[in-house]
């Protein structure tokens, strides 16, 4: 944001001092260095060009020329350090991994060594039978979440300046995603090593068009519109937003119902094949 102070243009034309604010969005440090000599730049060559012209106009040595002193201000990570933007993506990868994968791997174990056709003559419905497969990977995956964020506080001095509970909250939503996902994963493969290169699959593209490593604003239009349909880029919208502005609810709502959204469908179109694949 460009904060130009009133009367710029004629403190401009008589040759006396003026400023001007830039403040920058420092979530993403590469982003905002790049943001910050843009504008740099830009100012430098509207100053030296502006004392051009007044020198043209004059024709000889102007006693005064104008000046134009750029004072930026950096937002939400003065110091721009990438670990304040990468740690929480770290946590978003890491709990992702470990749902699909263990989820989709274990069940997969089950029918090679042949106990899941012994779980199946159980009086157990094909719904416990699911959630006995998924909780335990769910209950690892807030384990995880919670030594991520410990070490996040202790180990890299990150603070968390919004609520805890929202990042629990739209944790537990995108595992649905996640664990749907494993369950899919399941039903279309027969070994753990074809449900393994299955889960990558899907893992790549959420790391790559998640704004994990690449940030959205900078990819082409097409991916920009593929993105919208990547589950972890709303988590992470909401996990740095958490982590590094301190928003709440009221903001992060359109990204909670949209995680909301892809866990429930994820899961129950999951669910419903994995039922057909038991029957």
């Amino acid at each position: 944001m460009l904060i130009i102070p009133k009367g710029f243009a004629d403190d401009v034309a008589t040759g006396r001092q003026t400023q001007i604010a830039a403040y920058i969005d420092g979530s993403d440090s590469q982003t905002a260095r790049v943001i910050g000599g843009y504008t740099t730049g830009v100012l430098r060559e509207y100053s030296t060009a502006n004392i051009e012209l007044m020198l043209n106009k004059a024709k000889q040595y102007a006693p005064r020329l104008p000046q134009l002193n750029y004072q930026p201000r950096v937002w939400y990570n003065p110091e721009m350090k990438s670990v304040r933007f990468m740690v929480p993506g770290v946590l978003a990868m890491i709990i992702m991994m470990i749902s699909m994968i263990l989820t989709s791997m274990g069940i997969v174990k089950e029918r090679e060594i042949g106990t899941l056709e012994q779980l199946i003559v159980t009086p157990i419905t094909p719904l416990e039978l699911m959630l006995g497969k998924t909780l335990p990977y769910l209950i690892i995956a807030m384990i995880d979440l919670s030594i991520i964020l410990i070490v996040a506080r202790l180990g890299f001095d990150l603070p968390v300046r919004g609520s805890v509970l929202i990042i629990v909250f739209s944790a537990i939503l995108f595992l649905m995603t996640t664990l749907g996902l494993g369950i899919f994963i399941s039903t279309v493969s027969t070994t753990q090593q074809e449900a393994m290169l299955t889960a990558f699959f899907f893992i790549m593209p959420f790391i790559l068009l998640s704004g994990f490593i690449f940030p959205i604003e900078n990819m082409p239009v097409i991916f920009q519109n593929i993105t919208l349909f990547i589950p972890m880029r709303y988590f992470l919208e909401i996990v740095r937003g958490v982590f590094l502005k301190g928003t709440g609810f009221p903001e992060l709502w359109p990204q909670i119902l949209a995680l909301l959204t892809f866990g429930v469908s994820i899961i129950t179109a999951s669910a419903l094949r994995f039922r057909k694949r038991l029957g």
